[in-house]
């Protein structure tokens, strides 16, 4: 007899499963946007297919789960933000279903009557800044071909291995990994097949819950955990922080990130090793850190600085345009 314990019960399987799966989807999806939409415009939004999916394993494998109806409203929500890839949706629209699908899913989850207003409303304005948050570092690092894959596959990995004993950690970690797979082996051609903004909302959504189910002991988890968010978070604040000093509008597309340069710079895929040396990098530094006999938030602190430092320093000398004549500042 299925049940979600047989299925779950060695990772392998739930990776196995979860890239067969999506690669699935993602090939499903391609050839129904292209019978539907202009074959010139390149499918986009697969991602937000992401909660259908595990809303569908979850109600025929453990139909009782607490989790269904938070990942019910979450597959709701993605739908109507799959909108935005197939036609475009004014950012208001976007924050406030964000907004809103927070505030339902923390109404479901946390025992919102038991608290006095004001705890409550913290926590829920917390939930809301993360999930609006992760929503735009995610779409920010959708610029580039397997750029979001490896992002969320890092992030998979670290929660597989980081929170290990948290409420459905191994599982998520794992089925993230298995979707950056499945989706990865389509999105590593040039114009193939993009995650959508609707696929970062989703995952986005996928995190909230996680944190919302574990708050309770996320923040006694290995510090490890939050590694993949370094770099990219650096670098869409810094881009932010450039941006604005100039007068630009924000909802306009720029190339100043760091995977940007070094695409524009290499071209193929190189970009990806921004995150993927940057992420060890950091884990290594913290483990030798360590030797010292420093506190893991000052070890993580110190080794997250140094890797930051490096990679902007090396991105901006490998990047920066070549001397056209003597005498001419780069």
């Amino acid at each position: 007899m299925f049940s979600l314990e047989t299925i779950c019960e060695t990772p392998f399987k739930i990776l196995f499963a979860s890239t067969i799966s999506f690669l699935i989807v993602s090939i499903s999806y391609k050839y129904i946007w292209l019978k539907l939409r202009n074959k010139v415009i390149v499918p986009q939004g697969v991602g937000g297919m992401f909660p259908l999916l595990i809303t569908s394993a979850l109600f025929y494998l453990s139909p009782e789960s607490f989790l269904l109806a938070p990942l019910i409203i979450l597959t709701l929500s993605a739908l109507i933000y799959l909108y935005d890839d197939w036609f475009g949706l004014n950012p208001i629209y976007r924050s406030f279903l964000i907004i809103v699908t927070s505030i339902i899913i923390c109404f479901l989850l946390l025992d919102i009557q038991k608290e006095s207003i004001t705890p409550a409303v913290i926590m829920i304005l917390m939930f809301s800044a993360i999930f609006f948050s992760l929503v735009n570092l995610l779409n920010f690092y959708d610029g580039a071909d397997l750029n979001v894959v490896t992002f969320i596959f890092l992030i998979g990995i670290s929660i597989s291995t980081c929170a290990p004993d948290a409420i459905y950690g191994t599982e998520l970690g794992m089925i993230l990994c298995g979707m950056a797979f499945g989706f990865g082996i389509l999105n590593h051609r040039p114009a193939n097949l993009y995650f959508g903004d609707s696929g970062c909302f989703a995952v986005s959504g996928c995190l909230v819950i996680f944190l919302i189910i574990n708050s309770d002991t996320i923040f006694q988890s290995d510090i490890r955990i939050i590694t993949p968010f370094i770099i990219p978070a650096c670098d869409v604040s810094a881009v932010i922080i450039y941006r604005i000093l100039k007068n630009e509008n924000l909802l306009t597309r720029n190339f100043y990130h760091l995977y940007q340069r070094i695409q524009i710079k290499f071209g193929r895929n190189w970009h990806i090793l921004v995150q993927i040396v940057g992420f060890f990098s950091i884990i290594t530094l913290f483990e030798f850190s360590k030797l010292f006999e420093l506190s893991d938030w000052l070890s993580f602190f110190l080794a997250s600085t140094i890797v930051l430092i490096c990679t902007f320093s090396i991105t901006h000398f490998l990047t920066k345009p070549r001397l056209r004549k003597l005498g001419v500042k780069s």
